[in-house]
């Protein structure tokens, strides 16, 4: 005999159809986006960040089509970070760092070589002289030994008959009877030996004969170094260092007039009704897209115009 359960503990084997119905016609509902976090918290700080609208990265940066344009304009923009900033707050300017890289990459040696062939005045190398004097030194003492050997051999070989007895006596006198001897072999060595002593001291000397380099134009150099932080390596651009000012030269030195120093030094080349006729662009196009402006190349032949007429009126002034 089986007993049933209570109505009141009894499990329906179906539920109700009303109930069955409102089950599989409603789904599980989710909410599409998820509550807003408290003001502050972790999470809202996050999304805060995720959020295009809302990072702290400037909107300009973005629309870039060329990365390596977030550092040739840094600092330039009103919202651009400071190279300081950039320093400090890494993982805030990331994109700047990586750009910096890429222009490295893309610009190095050959943007720094176009750049120096743009104009003589900036074209500057390292004399060496503290190098060429040593190696000079040197060819010189080499030199000075094959001499002692041949003047030994020539003091042995000037010696009466009687004193060289059975050894072979050569002539003095003729090259041609000397051929074979040690003392041939002496002046062949010399003639190696002083060629490469009069051709190395006479190249060093058209380097020691030009001028030093203008201040001004090695602060040019250092500037774009300066402005282009990444572009060399600090142990190859180390040549322009101030520890070298005494050991520089112009590879081709500009000829330029007392006067025309003179008006360097003053601002009148810097105003802009001057500056745009004193000023000129560099044939090479690449340069001209790559500095924006930030290197002025001057209009020799007009500056050099320019520095003729205010002598000549200043002389006709005088006269007068």
């Amino acid at each position: 005999m089986s007993l049933s359960a209570p109505a009141s503990v009894r499990r329906p084997n179906r539920a109700p159809a009303s109930a069955q119905d409102t089950i599989q016609m409603t789904p599980l509902a989710r909410p599409l986006t998820a509550p807003p976090a408290p003001e502050g918290s972790t999470k809202s700080l996050l999304a805060k960040e995720s959020d295009p609208s809302t990072t702290d990265v400037p909107t300009n940066v973005s629309t870039r089509s060329d990365p390596t344009q977030a550092l040739t304009t840094c600092g330039s923009g009103p919202n651009d970070p400071t190279p300081q900033e950039i320093a400090e707050n890494p993982w805030k300017y990331g994109v700047y760092l990586i750009a910096a890289l890429l222009f490295a990459v893309i610009a190095g040696y050959p943007q720094f070589s176009r750049w120096v062939a743009s104009d003589q005045a900036w074209f500057i190398t390292r004399r060496f002289s503290t190098l060429n004097a040593r190696i000079i030194l040197l060819l010189q003492d080499r030199i000075v030994e094959l001499e002692d050997k041949l003047n030994e051999h020539d003091e042995f070989h000037s010696q009466s008959k009687e004193v060289m007895q059975d050894l072979d006596y050569t002539h003095n006198g003729s090259f041609r009877l000397d051929r074979e001897s040690k003392r041939t072999e002496v002046l062949e060595d010399l003639v190696n030996a002083v060629s490469q002593y009069n051709a190395f001291v006479n190249e060093y000397a058209q380097l020691a004969s030009r001028p030093s380099v203008r201040k001004d134009d090695v602060k040019a150099v250092r500037k774009w170094l300066a402005n282009h932080k990444y572009a060399i390596d600090d142990l190859e651009a180390a040549y322009i260092n101030e520890e070298h000012d005494d050991d520089l030269i112009p590879v081709h030195p500009k000829p330029q007039s007392w006067f025309r120093k003179v008006l360097e030094k003053t601002p009148i080349l810097r105003h802009r009704p001057l500056r745009r006729f004193l000023t000129r662009e560099p044939c090479d196009p690449l340069i001209r897209k790559k500095e924006g402006g930030k290197t002025v190349w001057h209009n020799d032949k007009r500056v050099e115009w320019l520095s003729a007429v205010v002598i000549g009126m200043v002389g006709l002034g005088m006269l007068i």
